[in-house]
Parts: C-alpha cells; sequence; structure tokens
C-alpha cells in the first residue's frame, strides 16, 4: 500500500496512486513523502514512531494464534489466577494499543501540514487542490481515530471484564 518505510527510506506508492491524475493521489504521495522528509529531519515522534513499527505489525501477524491459545486456555484454565493474568495481559495490549494511534495520529497530522505547506511553496497544486488536499487529510485522519475509538472500548471493556470476575470471586468465597 501507500507508506514510507524508515528501514528502506522509500516511499511505496500504489500503482493506482503513482498512475493517476488526481487530488488524492498528490496528497497521499506528498503525506507519504513528508514523512520521509520528518524521518530525514530526525524529527522525535517520528523516531517514536519508528520504535513503535515492529509492534503495530505483530498484532496482525499474532491474531490467529492468539486467538487459538485464547481459546485453548479458557477452555483449560477458565478460573483462578491464570483468567486474571490474561486478562490483565489482554488489558495491556489494548492500552499499547491506544497509546500507538495517538502517536501514529500524531505523526500522521505533522506529516499531512508539512506536505501541504510543500504543496503550495513548490506550486504543486492550486489554492482549490490545496483546500481538497486538506478536507483529503481530515477524512484520512479519520481511521486513526477510529483505531483510537476501539482500543479505547476494548480498555474499558476488559476493565469490566476484571471487576466482572473479582466480584464473581468476592461473591463465591463468602457463600464458603
Amino acid at each position: 500500500g501507500n507508506s514510507y518505510s524508515h528501514y528502506f527510506k522509500k516511499v511505496r506508492l500504489r500503482r493506482l496512486t503513482w498512475k493517476k491524475q488526481s487530488v488524492t493521489s498528490l496528497a497521499m504521495a506528498a503525506q507519504k513523502s513528508a514523512l520521509a522528509v520528518l524521518d530525514k529531519e530526525n524529527d522525535a515522534e517520528m523516531r517514536t514512531r519508528v520504535r513503535l513499527t515492529p509492534f503495530i505489525y505483530f498484532g496482525p501477524i499474532a491474531f490467529v494464534p492468539m486467538v487459538v491459545i485464547g481459546v485453548l486456555l479458557d477452555v483449560l484454565l477458565s478460573t483462578g489466577f491464570c483468567g486474571i493474568l490474561f486478562t490483565l495481559l489482554g488489558l495491556g495490549f489494548y492500552l499499547l494499543s491506544f497509546v500507538m494511534s495517538i502517536l501514529v495520529l500524531k505523526t500522521e497530522k505533522k506529516a499531512q501540514k508539512r506536505a501541504y505547506e510543500i504543496m503550495k511553496e513548490e506550486g504543486l497544486a492550486t489554492e482549490e487542490e490545496l483546500e481538497s488536499c486538506k478536507k483529503l487529510f481530515r477524512l484520512y485522519n479519520i481511521e486513526y481515530i477510529n483505531d483510537m475509538v476501539i482500543a479505547l472500548l476494548e480498555l474499558i471493556y476488559r476493565v469490566l471484564q476484571i471487576i466482572a470476575y473479582v466480584q464473581n470471586s468476592s461473591s463465591s468465597s463468602s457463600k464458603q
């Protein structure tokens, strides 16, 4: 997809992006190029994003194995200390996901601002096209905001799971 790789120092654009002459393609290419500029300038937020990149890629790769392991553990160890331990572990992952979403959004917004400045300074777009790019950047940010909302809701769900577990444990021990 459309991305910037810190490790290879490359901006990658989909064929439909670089072959198409549209404001959307210009905005996407400029934004990804601005990420490269931030990296070259050793921007602090970009450095943080680069350090977190392995964790960002780990989630989707580990999804299926984690579900299988989770089901097995749930069947074998559904009660007791292990249940609360794995719930806390899940809580930690969702908290990390939420924090990473915030950091990525900050870097993306900074790159979008830089892309806008570059397009304006270099005369790569008309005023009307620049305004369209601004609107596209706002729409693009919705994806990151959605990720943050999902991570926050999952975090709340895990906290409620822990509270329910603690309440069930205390009511079970008081009945005995």
